[in-house]
């Protein structure tokens, strides 16, 4: 007894395997894999973390230039007046050589820049710093905001849990 299968049935599962991937592959080409409309925001706010918190005691004008490429320039302008004053003491008493790891990333609000009108995002992250800087605990939380800029989202500076809920209020 011999089976036969009719040619039309067997072009069946190759043809569902055909549209599958094209369907996958156009997919892709409209929102290629890994993306997301977040995405580079949420890559601009994890950079900015991991950079604040990457420090070497020895070199406080590099830590400022690694800012350049991916924040506004007043926010560097920001760090070198309020920031880097208020932290770069106790960091070089103690040689402090850190890494700043971003465990967590979650974003907590998106509005329009009231001067702009361009797109801003305000992120929640968790980071780990190694070794722990004097005074801090291991693991820190707050919040960091990035603007839409024309050439890319940029790094807007830090905010405090009260600025980001005043925020959220209409």
């Amino acid at each position: 007894m011999e089976i036969r299968i009719p040619r039309w049935l067997l072009l069946v599962p190759i043809a569902l395997v055909l549209l599958a991937a094209g369907g996958f592959l156009l997919s892709r080409r409209i929102l290629p894999f890994g993306s997301s409309p977040d995405q580079a925001a949420r890559s601009v706010a994890a950079q900015a973390v991991s950079t604040f918190f990457t420090a070497d005691y020895a070199d406080p004008d590099g830590w400022l230039k690694r800012f350049e490429p991916f924040s506004l320039p007043e926010t560097v302008e920001l760090l070198k007046l309020i920031y880097q004053p208020r932290i770069w003491p106790s960091l070089e008493k103690d040689r402090i050589v850190s890494s700043g790891q971003v465990v967590d990333l979650r974003k907590v609000g998106e509005k329009a820049d009231p001067t702009t009108r361009k797109p801003m995002q305000a992120w929640r992250y968790t980071v780990r710093v190694e070794p722990p800087w004097p005074g801090y605990p291991p693991e820190i939380t707050g919040y960091v905001v990035v603007v839409r800029q024309d050439d890319g989202w940029k790094f807007a500076g830090f905010a405090s849990e009260e600025e980001i809920q005043r925020e959220e209020r209409p």
